[in-house]
């Protein structure tokens, strides 16, 4: 025998049958298909099994909070995050830039400054500056420059006149390829320039 189900309560009947016998709807009838819809869903309860409505406040059998309640708790918690987020204007997010920005400026810490150099620091720079140019100088007039070796070398510092003397004895190779003895005085100024020899023997 040929079967259908009813179209509001899913039972077996004959396809001849005009009437279900269990909900007493008839096949085709729109109004059944409505009442179908209007229907509640059943759902086990999470806690004793037991059949709960969709839209039921609590479970029949332990009272407990149905699924329906608990998603539409969890609904209602995230749609309240999430316009929260919404009402946040441009003007809240750019003095919320500037905020972070003043803080992180205010807590970065400052560069490290180099050391600064002191006065006497400075003036023996320039001692050994105004030695090498006054060997420049003195090599420049030697026959074999590449001879030349420093024996001693003092420095007289015009700290007024802001001038460095230095004199300095050394060796070089003379015009007969022997070495001979030397002494040459020059002065700088405080920044190693204007270089000049007074004597040179």
């Amino acid at each position: 025998m040929d079967v259908r189900y009813c179209g509001l309560c899913d039972k077996k009947m004959p396809i001849v049958a005009g009437v279900c016998a269990k909900c007493k709807s008839r096949p085709g009838d729109p109004k059944a298909a409505a009442r179908r819809e209007a229907r509640p869903v059943l759902l086990n309860c999470q806690h004793c099994g037991h059949s709960v409505a969709n839209d039921a406040k609590a479970c029949p059998g332990c009272g407990s909070v149905s699924y329906a309640e608990e998603s539409h708790l969890k609904t209602t918690k995230s749609s309240s995050q999430a316009d929260v987020f919404d009402s946040l204007t441009t003007r809240d997010v750019l003095v919320g830039a500037l905020v972070i920005f003043l803080l992180a400026w205010w807590l970065w810490p400052e560069p490290a400054q180099p050391p600064r150099q002191s006065r006497a620091d400075d003036i023996e720079r320039y001692k050994r500056h105004t030695i090498w140019n006054i060997e420049r100088l003195i090599k420049a007039r030697l026959k074999d420059p590449d001879s030349y070796k420093t024996n001693t070398a003092y420095t007289l510092v015009n700290d007024d006149q802001g001038v460095i003397g230095a004199v300095i004895t050394y060796r070089a190779k003379n015009g007969f390829g022997g070495y001979s003895e030397g002494l040459a005085s020059g002065n700088c100024n405080m920044q190693a320039k204007d270089c000049k020899i007074i004597t040179l023997r």
